[in-house]
C-alpha cells in the first residue's frame, strides 16, 4: 500500500483516536504468545502516534534519548539534517517503552531495537529499520481492518498518517498553536506546519493527547 505523501495542496490521511487503540489491539492478537514482538510493535506504533515521530526518527532514537524531567518524560529527537528537538512523552507510551525494554534479557541501546524472525522473537544488536517499521503498520492495520470490519477502516497504513493524526490532535487541544507544533514536529518552516493541517483546520475534533490512555 502507497503511503501519504505531502505535495503541493494535498495533506496525507491522519490515523484517529479510535484507529490507534484498534491498531494497539492488533498486535496483542497477532502475537499471543511472543509478547516481546507484541512490546515491540506496541512501543513502535506508540512513539509514532504518540510524539510525532519521523519513521526514521524512530529509527535513530536511543533508549538514552529518553529523560525524566520534573514535567514528565522527553523524548530528544534526533531530526532531519543533525537537527535535534525534545517532544513530551504521554505515560502510556513512556511505559510501552519500558514495558519493552523490561523484556529485554540485556540493556539495549535502541529505543526499539530490531527482533529475529525466530518463535519466540530475539533481539537484534541493532535498531528496528524504516522498512520494518512500514511494514509493521501495514500489518497491523490489515489485522485491525479484519478484526473490526467496515466500522472501523484503518486504510492508510503508513507511520506517516500516525504523525499527522498526532499533530491534529495537539491542534485540538486549547491554547494549541502552530509554533508550537512546528518545534514538535521539527519543520524548518512554520508554513509547512500551516500546509500540512490545512485541509483539517475546519474539522478539527476534541481529542485525548494521550490516546492510550485509560
Amino acid at each position: 500500500m502507497q503511503g501519504p505523501r505531502l505535495s503541493g495542496e494535498h495533506s496525507p490521511t491522519a490515523i484517529d483516536v479510535a484507529q490507534l487503540r484498534a491498531l494497539d489491539h492488533a498486535a496483542s492478537a497477532l502475537w499471543p504468545d511472543d509478547p516481546l514482538r507484541t512490546a515491540q510493535a506496541r512501543a513502535g506504533l506508540r512513539l509514532l502516534g504518540g510524539c510525532g515521530l519521523r519513521v526514521a526518527e524512530l529509527a535513530t532514537a536511543e533508549l538514552a534519548d529518553l529523560r525524566a524531567t520534573s514535567e514528565g518524560p522527553v523524548l530528544h529527537v534526533h531530526g532531519k539534517r543533525g537537527r535535534r528537538r525534545t517532544v513530551p512523552v504521554p505515560a502510556s507510551v513512556h511505559q510501552a517503552v519500558l514495558e519493552l525494554h523490561s523484556l529485554l534479557e540485556a540493556r539495549a541501546r535502541p529505543l526499539v531495537p530490531a527482533l529475529s524472525g525466530h518463535k519466540p522473537a530475539r533481539p537484534l544488536g541493532r535498531p528496528v529499520a524504516v522498512r520494518t517499521t512500514q511494514a509493521l503498520v501495514a500489518r497491523l492495520a490489515q489485522e485491525a481492518n479484519q478484526a473490526a470490519g467496515a466500522e472501523l477502516p484503518v486504510d492508510v497504513a503508513h507511520p506517516h498518517a500516525l504523525r499527522h493524526g498526532y499533530a491534529l490532535r495537539y491542534l485540538a487541544q486549547p491554547g494549541a498553536t502552530l509554533a508550537v507544533l512546528q518545534r514538535r514536529l521539527g519543520h524548518t518552516d512554520i508554513a509547512t506546519t500551516a500546509k500540512y493541517l490545512a485541509a483539517h483546520q475546519d474539522t478539527l475534533e476534541a481529542a485525548p493527547v494521550d490516546p492510550w490512555a485509560p
